[in-house]
């Protein structure tokens, strides 16, 4: 993590610098290519549990819309609309719902649903009709496997999404849904 951080504020740095005076739609596109896509590259993997990384990686998208010109004196709340970013532990967050509709649908063949048991049809007040249940875990970084972290947040999602008949469709309605318990302290800083 604390590698990726330091590339992507390095390269922050440098098209900061190189594009000096450039429009700010024009650095928020080149940032989305250049910077971002090194934040997000292989986020299932290496996603962290604990806060001080989290907040480690969403500094570099704090502090380039800070440097945007006209916008230091708004808080990262109001940067981020402006520059119509979202918080890059939501991104992680919503790949890892992707991921997992890709598992459960048959996209990837892979067994990590071996380790989760999913219980189809199984109808209660709350949830979806896709349940998964979470494995106990007694070490933290266990707590952070990929099949135990996404449980929370893919049990929250409502049937119309779960139950979405495409993946481009599932893909569509996720991007809209906004209601997920973020850890990280993206949003009491500037």
């Amino acid at each position: 993590i604390f590698s990726m951080v330091k590339k992507a504020r390095q390269t922050c740095n440098i098209l900061l610098t190189a594009f000096n005076g450039v429009d700010n739609k024009i650095l928020i596109s080149v940032y989305k290519i250049y910077v971002r896509s090194i934040l997000d590259y292989a986020s299932i993997v290496y996603s962290p549990y604990f806060m001080y990384l989290i907040d480690i990686i969403e500094n570099v998208q704090r502090n380039f819309t800070k440097r945007l010109a006209g916008l230091s004196s708004l808080s990262y709340v109001e940067r981020l609309n402006v520059c119509n970013l979202e918080p890059l532990e939501l991104r992680r967050i919503r790949t890892d719902m992707l991921f997992v509709y890709k598992l459960l649908h048959g996209y990837v063949n892979c067994n990590l649903l071996d380790h989760v048991n999913v219980f189809t049809g199984v109808h209660n007040t709350r949830g979806n009709l896709f349940k998964l249940s979470k494995q106990h875990a007694k070490l933290i970084i266990r707590q952070n496997h990929f099949v135990i972290r996404c449980v929370n947040n893919w049990n929250s999602l409502s049937n119309n999404i779960v139950c979405a008949s495409s993946y481009a469709m599932f893909k569509r309605q996720l991007m809209a849904y906004t209601n997920f318990n973020l850890r990280g302290h993206a949003f009491n800083a500037s």
